[in-house]
């Protein structure tokens, strides 16, 4: 089973954890993000497989994994549509919440049959599942599987992959978020382009086709068709305009009648009523409506109707889905509607300008007045211009149109006219007739209009002639200008000089003029809208740009405080900047002292060649003669196509040789000297440099020059103080080792001479405990036979009692026993110390190792034995027959001393109950190995690495010089040629000494 993922520190995991959500930020692709971010964790965590599995939307959990990153001897799972019966029930809930699932063995945690067979069909062996949240709503999981066999998940694992579920979240929902933005400006786009069509085209054929196919490319619809009624043909009709991809059948020119049309559909349509199906087999329809989408391989439909009037249902736009079913988003279903009211507008207009063509004269001057509202954008200017045209046309005094403000209750100024000489202006004069709510108000929003011959002889209110007569008004005609079934505003033509029978005719041109007005209004209005909606994107895209322009300069500084490694640096920025300006290279660019350079960082496209490592020192004799030419001056530079700006052949063949069209360039200066220049290629094709671009590019260059000469002052600091800091590492290391060997030397003398002065006297002893206790078995014989005589003086018999002769005479043996065995230990603990020491053989020598360990052992008997809550020591010995060896048998004692100290330290210091330290020798070729290990706790690898170095301990402070593992390491290696090592797993920690058994003389 694979190592599981340990930090070594929070520092680590919250590394880790920024490289990977760094990746994910850096990019607004979804794939890429899926696919970095999956391989990435799959490495740290060395799992088999990690896969992103996507929710179909409205499918009941149903999904397949759309990104993974697996391991070469498992099989794929993309592509593998899933659907768990299982899921709702018992993890749904949970995921939603946010809660993570862990497995650490699939057939040992209580899985139901169902879920067991799908994780069985991917080899899912472990499991942990972390759900991707997008905002409140359940995207999809985050799927670790171990597939070799189980797995425990350790909790900061789990903590991980949580957190990059999190970001994976967030990246999502921000990918969908300028995905939408970006749809909903597209379809702005294509609204106002369909508006335009509109304006400028007559073509009402024309028009349907332009519009269905800019509507399908936008939605990408496999088909969009308008659908024009037959009139009294009960709801009959045909497909008249259609925009269809390549692998479905045209829908023209094939009539259609849907006996269920009048029954379910046709009240709906004229409410303004729109149909959503996003698959016709499971949306409870008719057969017969089933069968007519058949007949056209619809498989999802969304149908609007096209209203020429409020209520006037003239045909429907029809958008198909033949492949699969489709769900049509709310934004989706909204545009549709805005194009169908816009084509019902341009059929309106298309039928009014057919009316409009066969009138008279009258007419044609109507048609003209239309065409300048139809091609003005400018209300105000249109305003203006059909007031004047109208005046004239009917040989008014006035005409003027009134905005009724809808804040207030009818109250309202005149915002156009035109107005004879004679009369006087009624522009920015705030009107409120107090009789108009009550009059007038319902008959206008009903589209009635009002016309008065004579005010002087009408059934007038006072009220209202009063406000007539205010403005000099004699007849009056008024038609109400509605938008939206609300009340905007008045078309009033005024005569002031007489009264005036207004004609029938005129009143219906008033009215047609004033319908194409709202229409006129309407579509400003609505163009208006989308033009503040466009300057808002587009203003928020400028922001976005400018700030994450400042982010990046930001990010540039920010790496140069955090990290002064040049190469880094150079890597991160030219990449950061190719992404930002959409750049196809970025590269930096080093001169040499004779002003000749080569690239030594770039990021470039993967369709491109790269540059660094490629190519030889760049000669450019312009840069050689004029010392970095204008780059001296620190301007920049740039060139939008390299084949119009007069360059010689040959420069323009080593631009070539970059492959650039176009490039940038600005120079990069260390402290006051011109080190090299930023240059940004643009290889595709020729391009426009924006100021920002250069601006961008010049600030990028002047923080990589304060990063090139930061880092150039610290290399060199560094390098002093390496430098230095080997000295006084040097130093310390050779001072302490002659303190520790003077002492050792010291010790050696004191040892020695203390064996020397204690071997004399108890030599004498020993040597004379044998006399002295044959003389007193003399004696005891002499006193046994004086025993034996009769007549023994009474003061000798009682003598005997009071002495207890009978026990001393049994104890003596005893005692000259003892005296024996206790000189016999000393002079053995005297033989050890002098071995130990061995001054007298200080120089190369063969000697014979088990000695020399048991001398050691014998000297550390006392930490050996138990002491209080201490246990004893086990000492196993485990000597096979081996060699004498050539070495320094004193500084061999030495490591023995150190290592078995050490030993013994680590045991009592961590308690362990049954301390053992096992000692081996053995021969191995020519060499002797020497193994001494304890059953203490395991030693990390990272003491392990750093045990032998100078001065270093984990013991307490005052405990410990961190010499002594260091010196036997120096003993071993370099005065014996041999290896000292440390092995620890499992409670046991094992060093081994390797020696050869001779010398070699050169040494």
């Amino acid at each position: 089973m694979p190592a599981s993922l340990t930090f070594n520190s929070p520092e680590s995991q919250q590394a880790a954890l920024f490289r990977v959500v760094t990746r994910i930020r850096q990019s607004q692709d979804l794939h890429r993000i899926f696919k970095t971010t999956t391989s990435e964790i799959r490495q740290l965590l060395e799992a088999d497989r990690v896969a992103i599995f996507y929710f179909y939307p409205h499918q009941d959990w149903e999904g397949e994994f759309v990104a993974e990153s697996v391991g070469a001897s498992w099989k794929s799972a993309l592509a593998s549509p899933v659907y768990d019966h299982c899921f709702s029930d018992d993890f749904a809930p949970l995921y939603v919440q946010g809660k993570t699932h862990a497995i650490a063995d699939i057939y040992d945690h209580g899985l139901q049959d169902c879920h067991i067979q799908i994780l069985s069909q991917f080899q899912v062996r472990a499991n942990m599942v972390v759900p991707i949240v997008k905002g409140k709503t359940l995207w999809g999981l985050l799927c670790v599987h171990q597939c070799e066999g189980p797995r425990d998940w350790k909790a900061d694992e789990i903590d991980f992959v949580s957190s990059i579920g999190e970001q994976l979240g967030i990246a999502i929902q921000q990918a969908e978020y300028l995905q939408a933005v970006k749809a909903r400006s597209d379809r702005q786009k294509v609204l106002v382009r369909v508006l335009g069509q509109i304006r400028k085209s007559q073509d009402l054929f024309r028009t349907f086709k332009t519009t269905a196919q800019e509507v399908r490319h936008l939605l990408d619809a496999d088909r969009v068709g308008i659908f024009k009624f037959a009139p009294e043909q009960d709801w009959e009709g045909e497909f008249i305009a259609e925009s269809v991809g390549a692998p479905w059948k045209s829908a023209l020119a094939n009539p259609v009648h849907d006996h269920c049309f009048g029954e379910k559909f046709a009240a709906l349509y004229p409410q303004r009523r729109y149909c959503s199906i996003p698959d016709i087999y499971n949306h409870d329809l008719q057969d017969c409506h089933i069968q007519i989408l058949e007949k056209f391989e619809v498989r999802a439909n969304l149908v609007v109707p096209i209203l020429t009037s409020q209520t006037e249902l003239w045909g429907l736009l029809c958008v198909h889905q033949c492949e699969n079913p489709r769900y049509w988003q709310e934004d989706e279903v909204e545009f549709v509607n805005c194009i169908a009211e816009q084509l019902g507008v341009a059929i309106q207009q298309a039928k009014y300008l057919q009316v409009v063509k066969e009138r008279s004269d009258r007419q044609k001057i109507l048609v003209q007045a239309i065409s300048r509202i139809r091609q003005s954008q400018d209300i105000h200017r249109i305003f203006k211009t059909t007031a004047q045209e109208v005046r004239h046309l009917l040989d008014s005094d006035r005409v003027g149109i009134f905005k009724f403000d809808p804040t207030q209750d009818w109250e309202g100024s005149f915002i156009a006219e035109s107005v004879g000489a004679r009369w006087q202006s009624t522009l920015d004069k705030h009107v409120h007739d107090h009789c108009f709510s009550d009059r007038f108000a319902p008959l206008y929003v009903q589209g009635r209009y009002h016309a008065i011959s004579d005010i002087t002889k009408s059934d007038l209110q006072d009220c209202h002639r009063q406000i007539l007569e205010q403005f000099e008004i004699r007849a009056n005609l008024v038609v109400p200008i509605n938008i939206e079934n609300k009340l905007w505003g008045l078309f009033c033509i005024h005569q002031c000089e007489g009264p005036r029978h207004w004609a029938q005719e005129d009143i219906e041109f008033v009215q047609l003029l004033v319908e194409h007005l709202g229409v006129a209004i309407q579509q400003a209005d609505y163009l208006k809208k989308m033009q503040q909606q466009s300057a808002r994107a587009a203003a928020a895209k400028t922001r976005e740009q400018l700030l994450e322009r400042q982010n990046l300069i930001a990010r540039t500084v920010n790496k140069i405080r955090q990290s002064l490694d040049i190469e880094t640096i150079f890597q991160t920025t030219t990449r950061e900047v190719r992404h930002l300006l959409e750049l196809d290279r970025v590269a930096i660019y080093q001169f040499a002292p004779d002003w000749s350079g080569q690239f030594v960082a770039e990021s470039v496209g993967q369709e491109w060649d790269a540059l660094v490592g490629t190519l030889t020192a760049i000669k450019d004799t312009f840069l050689e003669d004029t010392l970095g030419g204008r780059y001296r001056h620190q301007e920049t530079f740039t060139v939008d196509d390299i084949y119009t700006a007069g360059y010689t052949e040959c420069h323009i063949q080593l631009l070539e040789q970059f492959q650039a069209k176009a490039y940038a360039i600005a120079p990069i200066f260390q402290g006051e000297n011109l080190w090299g220049l930023l240059t940004g290629y643009q290889n595709d094709g020729p391009r426009r440099w924006q100021s920002g671009d250069v601006d961008l590019m010049a600030q990028i260059a002047a923080q990589m020059g304060l990063a090139i000469q930061q880092a150039t002052l610290l290399k060199a600091t560094r390098q002093q103080a390496d430098e230095l800091m080997t000295t006084l590492d040097t130093l310390r290391t050779t001072q302490l080792q002659l303190v520790q060997g003077e002492k050792m030397s010291s010790l050696g003398q004191l040892v020695a001479g203390l064996a020397h002065e204690i071997n004399n006297p108890v030599t004498f002893i020993h040597g004379n405990i044998a006399h002295l206790e044959e003389y007193v078995g003399d004696l005891l014989r002499l006193l046994d036979a004086y025993q034996q005589h009769p007549d023994l003086p009474d003061s000798l018999v009682s003598l005997t009692k009071d002495s207890d002769l009978e026990f001393v005479i049994q104890d003596l043996p005893k005692i000259f026993y003892s005296l024996s065995n206790g000189s016999t230990r000393i002079l053995e603990l005297v033989s050890s110390l002098k071995n130990f020491a061995r001054l007298d053989e200080a120089e190369v020598k063969a000697v014979d190792l088990a000695a020399g360990i048991d001398s050691t052992l014998l000297i550390l008997q006392h930490r050996l034995k138990a002491d209080g809550d201490v246990p004893a020591v086990e000492i196993i010995k485990r000597y096979n027959d081996i060699p004498t060896v050539e070495c320094y048998p004193a500084q061999l004692n030495q490591v023995f001393m150190n290592i078995i100290s050490n030993a013994i330290d680590a045991l009592h210091e961590h308690q362990v109950e049954a301390p053992t330290v096992e000692i081996t020798l053995q021969t191995n070729s020519s060499n002797v190995d020497v193994s001494i290990a304890n059953n203490g706790p395991t030693v990390p690898e990272s003491v392990i690495k750093r045990m032998f170095d100078p001065f270093f301990t984990t013991k307490p402070p005052g405990k410990g010089t961190g010499l002594g593992l260091s010196i036997s390491y120096q003993i071993v290696v370099e005065h014996h040629q041999g290896c000292l090592t440390c092995e620890s797993s499992n409670n046991k920690t094992m060093f081994r000494i390797q020696i050869p058994t001779q010398l070699s003389h050169a040494d």
